[in-house]
């Protein structure tokens, strides 16, 4: 990515950190549980064995990709309130951990938000933040009307 031709706007600065702590505190959330659990199993073993074996749990789960990427208990609660007010054609910011991006939000179903991001093609540029479907007709009516005001989105096409 090359460098902003401006600045993070604050409050984007301030969630990009946030988030890195929500994360760690989904870490220490595993911790935690793993450790309750093995204490459980293993009653016998002192407390500093049993922490010692739940860290280890933890790391090991922590290198799967897959496990890391949909453990978030703090985090994903979080994530889901502050996105409570999210419509399709709204103009939002991605915290992702390598890079804040601007995005549109294409769909809203429930849980399951699809957002469009300015600048790629139409084959990366519509990807699901949560498990999503693609924007359905009337969706995809309020998205284009909203883009159509704003002259730098107008190279996006909202298939339905």
């Amino acid at each position: 990515m090359g460098t902003p031709i401006r600045p993070l706007p604050e409050g984007v600065a301030r969630w990009s950190t946030r988030a890195r702590w929500l994360r760690r505190l989904d870490a220490l959330a595993a911790g935690v549980l793993v450790w309750g659990l093995v204490a459980v199993r293993l009653p016998d073993l002192g407390a500093g064995l049993q922490a010692a074996a739940a860290g280890m749990v933890v790391g090991l789960l922590g290198a799967i990709p897959l496990i890391r990427l949909r453990w978030r208990p703090i985090s994903g609660p979080v994530g889901l309130w502050v996105s409570r007010m999210l419509v399709p054609g709204d103009r939002a910011w991605y915290v992702r951990p390598e890079a804040p991006e601007v995005v549109i939000v294409t769909a809203r179903r429930g849980l399951r938000l699809t957002v469009a991001v300015p600048g790629r093609g139409a084959a990366e540029g519509l990807f699901n933040v949560r498990v999503g479907s693609f924007a359905g007709r009337a969706d995809a009516e309020h998205v284009q009307a909203r883009l159509r005001d704003e002259e730098k989105f107008k190279p996006f096409i909202v298939k339905n």
